[in-house]
């Protein structure tokens, strides 16, 4: 008997998107799946597509709740979730019809507790047909190697809705309420958690971006929660995977710099000032020795030194170079 899949699909103001994504969810090669669809207070007619496909597919089951933000809705679905498996997929998304059969195999075929896919990223007019005759390449990392490569921004991505998790990792942890930058909270401890992590580079997640999604906006003081993400993280890493804490450093390093290039850009009426002084604050508590200076690569070191001298000036300069952008 194929182990069940909870899959987690929060719902907020997507109606012209969210037949699509949950079309793409039935229809999976995969069919032993817990579809937990999470209206979220939506203010369209979305509650009322959840209904219908409820009605019409034993498999689905729909929650309606206050609208609670994207974490909040994730946490309700977690809440009820029988599955061994768990997966997220953002509702404006749609996904490849082999993406469970592929990612359970590989969990399986490798005995590992999490596997991932490459990402498709589009736009709401793009057409486009990927070739899946080619074999694909597939990495098998341990917990500190996977952590490591999200840390570098590598094959392991940060988001959460790429991949399947046994529920055995996932024990109690839950998305930060009230937060952007959600996943970056969640995903680091989830691979701590396990032991092996399993990619393919099969582009099988298709994720749309939007103009008007909550990452699409203009800077706010929210935009902080990227940052204190990452110290949370480096602390993290600091206590249990101390091989890599060179590489959560330089995170967090770039991190604050780049969000002090966005606050320079910005021409929002917010109090610069008072953000300016957060973003300081953090590149200047973040304590390098010297052997984290000597592991960094030349362009690191440069850019270290001039944001050291002067964080304003660096982030101009980057700017204007469009450096990091």
């Amino acid at each position: 008997m194929d182990k069940l899949i909870s899959v987690i699909v929060p719902i907020y103001n997507v109606e012209n998107y969210l037949v699509k994504c949950i079309e793409s969810i039935i229809n999976q090669t995969y069919s032993n799946l817990e579809i937990i669809l999470v209206d979220d207070g939506s203010p369209d007619n979305c509650h009322i597509i959840c209904d219908e496909y409820a009605k019409k597919d034993r498999r689905i089951k729909v929650i309606h709740k206050k609208n609670g933000g994207l974490s909040d809705a994730r946490n309700a679905g977690l809440d009820i979730a029988t599955g061994e498996y768990i997966s997220f997929i953002d509702s404006d998304d749609w996904i490849y019809k082999d993406m469970y059969t592929d990612l359970i195999d590989l969990i399986k075929t490798y005995d590992a507790d999490i596997s991932s896919c490459s990402v498709y990223k589009f736009y709401e007019n793009d057409k486009f047909n990927l070739d899946y005759d080619k074999e694909f390449n597939v990495k098998i990392y341990s917990n500190e190697e996977a952590l490591r490569s999200l840390i570098r921004e590598e094959e392991i991505k940060q988001t959460v809705w790429n991949k399947i998790y046994k529920r055995n990792i996932i024990d109690d942890i839950k998305f930060e309420v009230g937060k952007i930058h959600e996943d970056e909270y969640w995903t680091y401890q989830v691979i701590g958690n396990s032991k092996k992590v399993i990619h393919i580079d099969k582009p099988m997640y298709y994720y749309l971006q939007r103009e008007n999604s909550i990452m699409g906006e203009q800077y706010s003081e929210k935009r902080l929660h990227g940052i204190y993400s990452r110290k949370e993280r480096l602390d993290y890493i600091q206590q249990k995977f101390p091989n890599i804490t060179t590489d959560a450093k330089m995170s967090l390093f770039f991190t604050c710099v780049y969000q002090y290039q966005c606050l320079l850009r910005s021409r929002d009426s917010i109090n610069k000032v008072d953000i300016s002084q957060i973003i300081k604050s953090y590149l200047k508590n973040i304590c390098f020795d010297k052997k984290d200076i000597k592991n960094l690569n030349i362009k690191q070191k440069i850019w270290f030194y001039i944001a050291r001298i002067s964080l304003d000036k660096c982030c101009k300069i980057r700017n204007y170079l469009k450096v990091g952008l």
